[in-house]
């Protein structure tokens, strides 16, 4: 494991975009404390305003809560692989459960994760900050 001092690096230099898509706004508050130091977090609580929010405002990290009230978090994602993004967004995926982990893993073409939903709020920002690491990887392999 990565030690998340030695994560981002340049999470110093470039202020990093994370959108938090939850209609718990307990949640949403605490994750907007949690990843507030890496950059600029805004959320939405309706996964109908999801795609429109990530063409306006290009996140760099979307975390997507499943279990909206309004729409099938699956079908979300779907919605998000078919947009032409480049480079996409990495998604983390909150779930919930006792086998859930945190993984960060490709899905059709589009770096997808899970977060447990009960995880630490220091978790919550490692796994942010890991895929923050990973896409600056991925941006630089691109340049």
């Amino acid at each position: 494991m990565v030690h998340t001092s030695m994560m981002r690096k340049s999470c110093e230099m470039t202020s990093a975009r994370v959108l938090v898509v939850d209609d718990d706004s307990t949640f949403v508050r605490r994750a907007s404390v949690s990843l507030g130091s890496l950059g600029d977090v805004e959320s939405i609580a309706s996964g109908d305003d999801l795609v429109r929010h990530v063409l306006n405002w290009a996140p760099d990290v979307i975390v997507l809560s499943l279990l909206l009230d309004d729409r099938d978090g699956f079908q979300l994602l779907d919605e998000l692989f078919s947009l032409d993004l480049t480079p996409p967004p990495f998604v983390l995926c909150t779930t919930s459960g006792p086998a859930s982990a945190t993984r960060v893993a490709p899905c059709a073409n589009w770096p997808v994760g899970t977060i447990c939903r009960t995880a630490q709020l220091h978790q919550l920002r490692d796994a942010v900050e890991q895929v923050l690491a990973a896409r600056d990887e991925v941006v630089a392999a691109v340049r």
